[in-house]
């Protein structure tokens, strides 16, 4: 499906972004910070938003620094730029281990693109996969599920395959 029709600007300073949603207030504005949620929510029309913001260009709204004895991560940093820092490793080691779990999250694609807030939403490509695809190992490998936990046919002895024909 198609989202409906929406205006689109990708604003360079959080300024220009804050008038963007005040300007646009009456279309019922939205910000993009990412997409990996509201875009399939717009394909399927349960978000209909007028106007979107987009803040990937927005200065400011991404890194990691110190300030003092506080850690910053801006509201735009990549879970695999604080799972690489070793600000963040030293600073707080649990932000890294928590994020470090995130690699449960199938492909780097996923982990680069993702932003902090919001981790696991609804229309995900990893909650769309099928529970018996993949399984992890020990290693953090994932490989096909054995034979032994694939379904078995009603037929005694043969497992079913749905890629291949059976004979009756």
């Amino acid at each position: 499906m198609k989202p409906p029709p929406f205006a689109y600007a990708a604003p360079a300073t959080l300024e220009e972004a804050l008038g963007l949603l005040t300007e646009h207030a009456e279309a019922e504005p939205r910000v993009l910070a990412g997409g990996q949620s509201l875009i399939p929510l717009m394909n399927f029309r349960l978000a209909k938003p007028g106007y979107l913001v987009d803040l990937r260009n927005v200065a400011g709204l991404s890194g990691i620094r110190r300030d003092g004895d506080v850690l910053v991560i801006g509201a735009m940093t990549r879970m695999a730029e604080v799972e690489r820092s070793p600000e963040v490793a030293v600073a707080a080691p649990l932000v890294t281990e928590a994020v470090g779990l995130g690699r449960a999250r199938p492909d780097p694609e996923q982990r680069n693109g993702g932003r902090q807030p919001g981790p696991r939403r609804s229309g995900r490509r990893t909650a769309r996969r099928g529970a018996g695809a993949r399984r992890r190992t020990g290693g953090g490998r994932a490989r096909a599920a054995p034979a032994s936990s694939r379904p078995r046919s009603s037929s005694p002895g043969r497992t079913a395959r749905p890629w291949r024909r059976t004979r009756s």
